[in-house]
């Protein structure tokens, strides 16, 4: 079956587009799968360290503002 057909009811096109998504390209299920079991790993593995980072930078903090305060109270009690 030739394409003149096609071309008298101008369905040439239609059949290129046909081809064209019949031939398009895309993830498939288990790559998505993958791609996100992947991502979970990882993130099972940094967010506990980022969070026991900010837990740490609030330790130290509240450390020097208590040794701050401290020391202040000294010197003043030095000067009366």
């Amino acid at each position: 079956m030739g394409t003149e057909p096609l071309k008298k009811l101008g369905l040439q096109k239609y059949k290129k587009l046909n081809k064209a998504s019949l031939t398009k390209k895309g993830f498939t299920l288990v790559e998505v799968l993958l791609t996100l079991g992947i991502i979970g790993v990882v993130a099972a593995i940094t967010i506990p360290n980022l969070v026991q980072n900010s837990q740490n930078r609030e330790l130290v903090s509240g450390l020097k503002k208590t040794y701050n305060t401290l020391t202040n109270g000294f010197k003043q009690s030095e000067v009366l």
